[in-house]
C-alpha cells in the first residue's frame, strides 16, 4: 500500500499493513532463547519448524539448503490457538533472513536454552545446545555488519 500523503512520508512510499490483532499484545519467545512459557506448545513449534526443515538433510547439502528455526513468536492467545505476527527466521548464516537472523550461532543457542518437552518429539532433529548468549531477556536481538565484523544490538 502507498502511504498517505498526511503521514508525512515521500509522496508513493511503500508500506506493508497488517490487519489489527484483537486482544491482550504478548511476547511468548524471542531470538536469544527467553521464553515465557518454557514449556509451551510455542517452544515445541519453533523446534518443530528446525526438525521439519533439518530432516531433508541428505538433499540440502546437494542443493544448498540448511535447517531453519521459526522463532521470536508473539501476538496474541486466543482460548483456541494464537494470532501470531512478525516472527524471525532463523539461518546458517548470519542476516540471511534480515538483521534478527543471528545465523548459526542462533541456532545452537536456541537449543542451548531449550528442553524437549510434551510439545516435541523424540526423534525431532536438534542440534547440539551452546549458550551464547548465557541469560536471555525478553527483546529481539539485531545483528549489523561492520567492515567484516559482524555485531549484535539487544532492542
Amino acid at each position: 500500500m502507498r502511504a498517505p500523503k498526511e503521514s508525512g512520508y515521500a509522496h508513493n512510499t511503500l508500506c506493508t499493513v497488517e490487519p489489527y490483532l484483537n486482544g491482550r499484545f504478548e511476547r511468548f519467545t524471542n531470538n536469544t532463547g527467553w521464553k515465557r512459557d518454557p514449556k509451551g506448545s510455542l517452544e515445541g513449534f519453533s523446534h518443530f519448524t528446525y526438525h521439519h526443515t533439518a530432516s531433508w538433510w541428505p538433499w540440502n547439502r546437494l542443493t544448498g539448503k540448511y535447517p531453519k528455526l521459526v522463532c521470536d513468536l508473539q501476538g496474541v492467545r486466543h482460548s483456541n490457538g494464537y494470532t501470531l505476527t512478525d516472527p524471525v527466521i532463523l539461518s546458517n548464516k548470519v542476516g540471511q533472513h534480515g538483521a534478527t537472523d543471528l545465523g548459526y550461532t542462533g541456532l545452537q543457542n536456541f537449543f542451548g536454552h531449550h528442553e524437549c518437552h510434551t510439545w516435541c518429539s523424540s526423534f525431532w532433529c536438534k542440534l547440539q545446545g551452546v549458550q551464547v548468549i548465557p541469560n536471555p531477556k525478553p527483546g529481539t536481538c539485531f545483528t549489523f555488519q561492520v567492515g567484516t565484523d559482524w555485531n549484535v544490538w539487544m532492542l
